[in-house]
């Protein structure tokens, strides 16, 4: 992924020259391309940015991959806040929407986090797509997977880019598999993967209150998912 510039002028008794910084077309990492299969996925919907392996079983995604660049994670964070919206890809039998997190213990989780795609606005708002929320416990919400994707933009600017493959394990069997309004499901698993030409960090974290807040006792033998 690498940025590129386009300088619009425009002269209006002033110039003014504004500069956008756009992201580079998301290319699935092939290490990772089984996690979005037609057999494991509902929906593979491409959001520019990154792709999303989505669940209409449960009504949230099962896989999210995207790539990190230093020079882009570097630029200067958009100054504008976004909003929580239903995603239109999601057939309307299957969205999920923010009011569903209305009165209950869960928080609205994201799995791609929007820091890591803050420094554009557009970029910024593809990550409050419902499509990329899913129920997540308040601590791991707030810690450890907010340390993940800390971990993950800091590996990224370390060696200049990183691969991210994020999945959300949920129970086997259906009859243990919790709820929250609308009928989401309540993820079991957090996975995150790190993925540099040089190294590889994976991480499984419960979607449950946990004692041990220190990252490292999370992390996983890579070969057990990629």
């Amino acid at each position: 992924m690498k940025i590129k510039f386009f300088v619009c002028l425009f002269c209006l008794g002033v110039s003014i020259c504004c500069a956008h910084f756009i992201y580079e077309y998301y290319k699935l990492h092939k290490a990772f391309e089984k996690y979005f299969t037609k057999d494991n996925c509902s929906l593979v919907m491409d959001k520019y940015y990154y792709i999303n392996c989505y669940s209409f079983e449960h009504k949230g995604p099962k896989a999210i991959a995207y790539e990190l660049e230093e020079s882009i994670l570097n630029l200067r964070e958009t100054s504008e806040r976004s909003k929580y919206r239903y995603d239109l890809e999601v057939p309307a039998a299957y969205r999920t929407y923010k009011e569903n997190y209305i009165d209950n213990k869960y928080e609205k989780g994201h799995i791609l986090s929007s820091k890591s795609m803050a420094s554009t606005s557009h970029s910024q708002d593809s990550t409050f797509l419902m499509s990329n929320i899913v129920p997540q416990n308040y601590q791991v919400n707030q810690g450890l997977w907010e340390k993940a994707a800390q971990r993950e933009r800091r590996v990224a600017k370390l060696q200049g880019s990183a691969h991210i493959l994020n999945i959300i394990l949920y129970p086997k069997e259906p009859s243990e598999i919790q709820y929250i309004k609308n009928r989401i499901a309540i993820p079991k698993y957090f996975i995150k993967i790190i993925k540099t030409t040089n190294t590889e960090e994976c991480y499984a974290i419960p979607n449950e209150n946990l004692q041990n807040q220190d990252l490292q006792f999370y992390k996983v033998d890579c070969k057990w998912f990629i």
